[in-house]
């Protein structure tokens, strides 16, 4: 199973596939790594289930894109995306992030 469709260019979102596990974790860092330009965008309309993991990656790369002036935001997220982070006590705010103006 992957975790992205495709990034093909810095501005297209980084799709979300529908079941995230320790695995696809890893390979959703990688991504976010690999992504360049002053705001990451993920689509989350396909997640059924996001793993504790996904979203200690999602938390990590919030933390980084503060630090770093960049923006994260969650489009279309999907009912069990937001169920995957009320299980945790968190919600979209706690991973989105403004673009910090300079």
């Amino acid at each position: 199973m992957i975790v992205v469709r495709a990034i093909k260019m810095s501005s297209e979102p980084i799709t979300l596939a529908g079941q995230m596990f320790t695995d696809e974790a890893v390979v959703l860092r990688d991504a976010i790594l690999a992504a360049s330009g002053s705001q990451i965008e993920f689509d989350a309309s396909a997640v059924k289930f996001a793993g504790t993991a996904v979203i200690q990656v999602m938390l990590a790369a919030a933390k980084s894109a503060r630090r770093d002036g960049r923006g994260l935001k969650i489009l279309n997220p999907s009912e069990e995306w937001l169920e995957s982070l009320e299980r945790l006590g968190l919600s979209s705010s706690d991973i989105e992030c403004e673009v910090a103006l300079q």
